[in-house]
């Protein structure tokens, strides 16, 4: 029963990761990104009955490819895709609602962290596979409280959402049983260099957003 209902869960959070990175795909056009709330709307239900409903190649639709390319995303990934939705889609309405999620100082300490991993990962200048630590919690935990407390004070919010794949990783809510999985993935690590490293809209300083008192 409980192997059943975490494998449901599982299968929930790849569809949903998925969806999500569609959608954020699509809103990142420049063509898409300037269009009002009600156009956005409409695009971003399009996206979700294509993504789901069209067969594209062989008879899989547009999830089943992207999961076949990028693989399982992380609980951290879904929930920064979420957030990014949100906020770009509310821009085009003229609120002034920035959650600052990817700030300039998380992007660099997440792309840092990315570009060290994948280097050991592929052992390119140190023969150290820091991916298998994932597979030791114990020792991979201490690392990364020490690296929630200083994003913390950084960034709340993703100070919280590396907290919730913590927990996630507890319950297992993924397939995977290596810590790094929840925490981590390629996608992240391309979402940090483009919206905090690349994209200047977004690495200008930014309102105080008024209804969220979590960034800093």
């Amino acid at each position: 029963m409980i192997n059943t209902l975490t494998q449901s869960i599982n299968n929930i959070i790849v569809n949903i990761s998925m969806v999500l990175l569609c959608i954020w795909v699509v809103l990142e056009m420049p063509s898409v990104h300037l269009c009002r709330w009600f156009l956005r709307a409409i695009i971003i239900i399009a996206t979700v009955l294509f993504s789901v409903y069209v067969p594209l190649y062989h008879g899989y639709n547009l999830l089943i490819l992207m999961h076949s390319v990028v693989g399982d995303l992380s609980i951290t990934t879904l929930f920064i895709l979420l957030l990014l939705i949100f906020q770009d889609f509310f821009i085009s309405s003229g609120w002034e609602i920035n959650f600052n999620v990817m700030n300039r100082s998380v992007s660099w300490i997440v792309f840092i962290i990315g570009i060290i991993f994948y280097i050991s990962r592929f052992g390119l200048i140190i023969n150290f596979d820091l991916y298998k630590l994932g597979y030791y919690p114990q020792y991979t935990l201490l690392f990364l409280i020490f690296l929630e407390l200083v994003i913390w004070y950084i960034n709340k919010i993703f100070a919280l959402i590396w907290l919730i794949a913590l927990i996630a990783f507890y319950f297992k809510f993924q397939s995977s049983v290596n810590l790094w999985d929840y925490m981590y993935d390629p996608v992240l690590l391309i979402i940090a260099l483009y919206k905090g490293l690349v994209n200047k809209e977004l690495t200008k300083p930014n309102q105080p957003f008024k209804i969220s008192t979590f960034t800093n």
